[in-house]
C-alpha cells in the first residue's frame, strides 16, 4: 500500500522543527512505499539524540543523506522488507564501540581469573602460612577445582582472555579483531564500513605481530605503552562520545580505569608474586 507523503506527516513531539523539515525532505527523495518506515526510523534516532549537541544531530542528518542512494537501490532490488541499512556512525562512535566490545572480554577475564582468584582465595596468606615451602597450583583453585572436567572448555575462555590482557600486543590485536567484528555484527554496517573495520582489524593484527617480534627480539617493554594508550582512549571516548548510551559510556570508562591496576601489577612485588602463581 502506498503511504502518505511526508508533507502530510505531523512533526513528532520533541523533534525540532528544523530536524523535522530535514527529515521530510530526505523522506521525499525515497520511494513512496518505503519512505514512511524510513522516516519513522530516522525520527526515532533523532529523538534519541534530542539531548545531544546540535552538531551530533547535523552529523546524523548528513549520514542519513549519504545513505539515500543505497536505500533507493535496496528498494529497487526488492530488499525493502529486509534488515534496514544502518546509518554510518562517526569515527569517534565506531572507535568507542570497538574499544568497548574489544576490551570487555580480556579486561574482565583478567580481573576475575587472576586477581579475584588470587586474593579471593587468600593465596598470599596460604603461601605465607606455609613459609612458601609448597606451591598452590592454580588448577586446584575454584572454578577449576570442584567442577566437572567437561567445563574446562568454558574455563578456557577467561583463561585465554586473561593471558591476552597481560601482554600488550595480544591485547591490541584482540581489541581490534574481536571489537571490530562484534561492532560490525551488532550494528549491521554497510559493506564500506565492514571493509573499513576489516582493514582496521588487519592493521592492528599486523601491528600486534610487529610489536610482539620487537618485544621478543629486542626485549622492548611494549605492553606498558599499549595499555596506557588503550586506557586513555577508553576513558576519553567514554567521556566524550554522546551517541553512546549512558551505560555503554560508563562501561567504557570503567574498562579504561580497570587498566590502571593491570599496569600497576606489572611493577609491584605483589603483582610479580601473583603472576608467578598464575604461571605455575
Amino acid at each position: 500500500m502506498v503511504t502518505g507523503t511526508p508533507a502530510a506527516r505531523p512533526a513528532a513531539p520533541g523533534l525540532r522543527r528544523t530536524d523535522h523539515a530535514a527529515l521530510r525532505l530526505l523522506a521525499a527523495l525515497l520511494p513512496a512505499g518505503f519512505r514512511d518506515r524510513q522516516h519513522a526510523e530516522w525520527t526515532g534516532d533523532l529523538l534519541a539524540l534530542a539531548d545531544s549537541a546540535p552538531q551530533d544531530r547535523r552529523r546524523y542528518l548528513i549520514g542519513a543523506a549519504r545513505t539515500l542512494p543505497s536505500l533507493r537501490r535496496l528498494v529497487r532490488h526488492g530488499g525493502a522488507g529486509g534488515t534496514p541499512v544502518a546509518l554510518p556512525g562517526g569515527v569517534r562512535d565506531t572507535a568507542a564501540r570497538v574499544l568497548l566490545l574489544g576490551l570487555l572480554w580480556p579486561i574482565l577475564s583478567w580481573l576475575l581469573w587472576i586477581p579475584a582468584r588470587y586474593y579471593g582465595f587468600d593465596i598470599p596468606g596460604r603461601l605465607e602460612r606455609g613459609n612458601h615451602e609448597f606451591l598452590i597450583d592454580p588448577k586446584t583453585v575454584w572454578p577449576l577445582d570442584g567442577t566437572p572436567g567437561w567445563l574446562d572448555v568454558i574455563w578456557l575462555v577467561p583463561h585465554l582472555g586473561a593471558i591476552a590482557a597481560t601482554f600488550g600486543p595480544f591485547l591490541l590485536t584482540i581489541v581490534a579483531l574481536v571489537g571490530g567484528t562484534a561492532t560490525a555484527l551488532r550494528h549491521g554496517r554497510r559493506p564500506a564500513h565492514l571493509g573499513a573495520l576489516a582493514l582496521i582489524g588487519l592493521f592492528a593484527a599486523f601491528l600486534g605481530a610487529v610489536l610482539f617480534v620487537m618485544s621478543i627480539a629486542w626485549d622492548l617493554p611494549t605492553s606498558d605503552p599499549i595499555l596506557v594508550a588503550l586506557g586513555v582512549a577508553a576513558v576519553a571516548l567514554g567521556a566524550t562520545t554522546r551517541t553512546l548510551r549512558r551505560r555503554a559510556r560508563a562501561g567504557l570508562i570503567a574498562l579504561g580505569l580497570a587498566i590502571i591496576p593491570l599496569l600497576v601489577s606489572f611493577h609491584t612485588a605483589a603483582g610479580h608474586d601473583m603472576y608467578v602463581w598464575f604461571a605455575d
